[in-house]
């Protein structure tokens, strides 16, 4: 059966269509991490009741389990005292890796101090971005080797896998200019609330040593 499909579309296909296969079950999975949000925000009304009844455990585990993202107790309860609650903690979950908790005064500051400016954000954005296109062009110029070479050339293999890896790359990159550009919107207005001060006092502020 495999021999006759081979004749059919010819060995030089294998690769391509292998690494194209690879790639399309790739960003199947990717297109599916977005569908998933959109569950979790359901299921997060359908369960988000009662927040003030729930003990600290269960809070923060049900933000675990409905964000991917630890949150503290108490930054919880401040993003639930805010209007959208739901909203405000999957972004919040999203923005949580710029952020640095300190548990002892229950304080947020930026984690890095090139995130305490608008510029430092969009500059990070800006080269997230431009990673993304760069590493997505990088795979469809690998794929154009491996379409070159062949099915029996292990170059050609080794560019296929190649291909894939830097899709795998390019979707990362992207994910991580969305929340750099989520951060250059929303990022200091959340870090007012979750500290509890003016924003010309805390939007600024940053852990030492960054």
């Amino acid at each position: 059966m495999m021999e006759e499909i081979l004749k059919a579309i010819g060995t030089s296909a294998v690769v391509p269509i292998a690494s194209i296969a690879v790639a399309g079950y790739a960003i199947t999975m990717l297109t599916g991490l977005h569908r998933t949000k959109s569950q979790q925000r359901t299921e997060f009304l359908g369960l988000w009741k009662g927040v003030e009844q729930m003990d600290d455990m269960a809070l923060e585990v049900a933000t675990r389990h409905l964000c991917g993202t630890y949150l503290p107790a108490g930054v919880i309860r401040r993003i639930c005292a805010s209007d959208h609650c739901a909203d405000g903690i999957f972004q919040v979950a999203q923005l949580w890796p710029l952020y640095q908790y300190d548990p002892v005064g229950r304080t947020v500051v930026w984690a890095k101090s090139r995130y305490a400016t608008a510029k430092g954000l969009a500059v990070t954005s800006f080269l997230h971005t431009l990673g993304y296109f760069l590493l997505a062009l990088s795979a469809v110029g690998f794929l154009v080797a491996a379409v070159s070479g062949g099915p029996k050339s292990l170059f050609a293999w080794i560019c296929g896998v190649n291909s894939v890896l830097f899709v795998f790359l390019a979707f990362i990159f992207l994910s991580k200019a969305e929340t750099f550009t989520l951060a250059k919107k929303e990022g200091a207005r959340w870090l007012e609330r979750l500290t509890g001060g003016n924003g010309s006092e805390h939007s600024s502020a940053t852990a030492p040593n960054k």
